[in-house]
């Protein structure tokens, strides 16, 4: 099941280790949330309150959808968030 949580007021609420793989959180207040492990892979984070420095703790983005500037920045700050997860690197064969 997909969790539709658009425009929801998640702020200073507790999210580490959640699994919202393809949640639709657009437009959500996510400020002051602990998003420590938590996995957005493949969500909608467009629109959502939230900043660099709290996506910075998270699981995964892995083709999440974020806001343009937000995008760019954790390609800049954080790359490895937005790989596939499971697969470190240095552990894969060429």
């Amino acid at each position: 099941m997909v969790a539709s949580l658009i425009e929801a007021d998640l702020s200073c609420t507790s999210l580490a280790e959640a699994n919202l793989w393809k949640a639709n959180l657009r437009g959500a207040d996510i400020r002051a949330a602990n998003l420590r492990k938590a996995d957005f892979g493949e969500a909608d984070l467009r629109g959502a309150k939230l900043t660099i420095e709290q996506l910075s703790k998270v699981k995964t983005l892995f083709q999440t959808i974020l806001d343009s500037e937000l995008e760019k920045e954790v390609k800049q700050k954080y790359p490895h968030l937005l790989e596939m997860p499971g697969f470190p690197k240095e552990e894969v064969e060429e």
